[in-house]
């Protein structure tokens, strides 16, 4: 189906006016109402900076969770808690232990808890669990293979628990 050159006039407008807004509202809301000494233009351009490192970050934070997210395949990993360190929890599985990713924060029910709480009150050493998680693997041109591996709900007991996130996941069963 092929755009009118309206319409590819109107995206591109809009996409310009995404991109340009954020730096116009940083000058304009430094800007004041004289001339700004030299202080004013060292904040100016700090703040600018800071801006573009922000905004370089988070393109890449998207860049890393389009190439997971593309090559990902559902799992499900059934084995034993051995320890956790931040987000990540370390099962034992008939395969060997897996280190599996956990989402900062998690809902059992009408509780929300945060990775902590999770892992130090319910997930704790020799609880078994079931989690439903995504995996990518990647192998380099040397043979060596690094598995990802990110949970989206996870069952220990009686308790299933799932991620708190902006968005869904969804597998077809």
């Amino acid at each position: 189906m092929k755009m009118k050159t309206k319409t590819k006039v109107l995206i591109g407008t809009l996409m310009v006016l995404v991109l340009a807004v954020p730096l116009i509202t940083v000058v304009l809301a430094e800007e004041g109402n004289g001339t700004p000494d030299q202080g004013q233009n060292r904040t100016l351009k700090n703040r600018f900076m800071q801006f573009m490192k922000n905004r370089q970050i988070q393109e890449q934070r998207l860049m890393r969770a389009r190439a997971f997210f593309g090559k990902a395949e559902p799992t499900t990993v059934e084995g034993t808690v051995v320890a956790y360190h931040g987000n990540i929890l370390i099962v034992n599985t008939e395969n060997g232990r897996l280190n599996v990713h956990l989402p900062q924060v998690w809902n059992l029910d009408t509780e929300i808890v945060n990775v902590q709480q999770l892992c130090e009150k319910y997930l704790t050493s020799g609880t078994q669990v079931s989690i439903k998680a995504l995996q990518t693997q990647v192998t380099n041109d040397h043979g060596v293979t690094v598995t990802i591996i990110q949970a989206y709900e996870v069952t220990a007991g009686e308790n299933t628990f799932y991620p708190v996130l902006p968005f869904n996941i969804s597998t077809e069963d």
